[in-house]
This record gives C-alpha cells, sequence and structure tokens, in this order.
C-alpha cells in the first residue's frame, strides 16, 4: 500500500508537541484527558476523553495545547511546567504520560530504521495504548497495556515489528 499524502519525516515537525502534550497527562493520576492524537504534517488533532475535538500547530508546546483544551471543555486546562516530575503514583494514566513522551521522543529514529514508516495516530481505549502507522507495504498497530507494559520505552520498535509481520 504506497500512499504520497504523507511523508515520514513529518514526525521531525510534531515529536516535540508529543511530548508536551504528555504535560497535560503527567498532572493527572487518576484521570485521563487525552484519547487519541493524530498525526499531521502541519497540524495535531486532539480528541479528549469527553469527545471534544481541538487542533494545534504541529510545532505547538505545552501552554498552547493546554490553552488549547481549556477552550475545547469550557474550563482551565494546566500543563505540568517542571522539566522533570515524579508521579504520586504509578497508575495507567502515569505510563499514558510516559508512552506519549517515549513515542515523541523516538518516533524520528523509527524513519531512520523504516524510511518509508508513516506514523498516522497515538490513541488510548481504557488502560491499552495503541500506534497506528504505516509504510509502503502495509498499516500496522501495536498496542501497550498501560497496567502491564512499564515503561513502554519500545513504542517506535513495537510499531516497526508490527509492520514487518
Amino acid at each position: 500500500m504506497t500512499r504520497t499524502d504523507r511523508d515520514p519525516t513529518d514526525a521531525a515537525l510534531w515529536r516535540d508537541a508529543i511530548r508536551e502534550a504528555s504535560t497535560l497527562e503527567n498532572l493527572r493520576p487518576h484521570d485521563g484527558l487525552i484519547r487519541q492524537i493524530l498525526l499531521g504534517p502541519d497540524t495535531l488533532e486532539f480528541t479528549l476523553i469527553g469527545g471534544e475535538v481541538f487542533t494545534t500547530p504541529a510545532s505547538a508546546d505545552r501552554n498552547v495545547i493546554a490553552s488549547a483544551a481549556s477552550k475545547a471543555l469550557g474550563r482551565k486546562i494546566t500543563a505540568n511546567q517542571a522539566a522533570e516530575w515524579e508521579p504520586p503514583e504509578q497508575t495507567a494514566n502515569y505510563w499514558w504520560a510516559e508512552t506519549l513522551y517515549n513515542f515523541g521522543l523516538l518516533a524520528p529514529e523509527g524513519t531512520v530504521m523504516n524510511p518509508t514508516v508513516v506514523f498516522t495516530r497515538i490513541w488510548r481505549e481504557g488502560t491499552i495504548a495503541k500506534i497506528e502507522a504505516y509504510d509502503a507495504r502495509r498499516t500496522a498497530v501495536a498496542e501497550f497495556d498501560l497496567r502491564a507494559d512499564h515503561p513502554p520505552a519500545d513504542t517506535v520498535t513495537d510499531v516497526l515489528e508490527a509492520l514487518r509481520v
């Protein structure tokens, strides 16, 4: 399956924003905020747990994302401003924040290992995180159990492995 609408180097455009989005989750040990992020080349489309949808530039920082989430929800959303943070508990939502951070950090490396890979979305269904991608041959989804896969460090490698099957 060959698609020409996206470029593998898109990951370099949104990688920091995905890591920044994790700062909205890491303040919420028990109740998540973000259900899904669609990874576009120029924008990110966020779907929140309640179904609210908003977009930000692919280069958005944590404050831009928090502001857009606040507008979508009609209430103030705060992003963690700390460079380092220690969760009060290691809950499924803590691991969701870690999954977002690790995926943002490592996604550009995936294009080095598979130059045709395009990551399309990252989302959560309860305690399962999922990442979807396609390459020149197929589409695949890798799943991560947020209760058992601690820490979810191999997010990109697992997606690339799923594409090889």
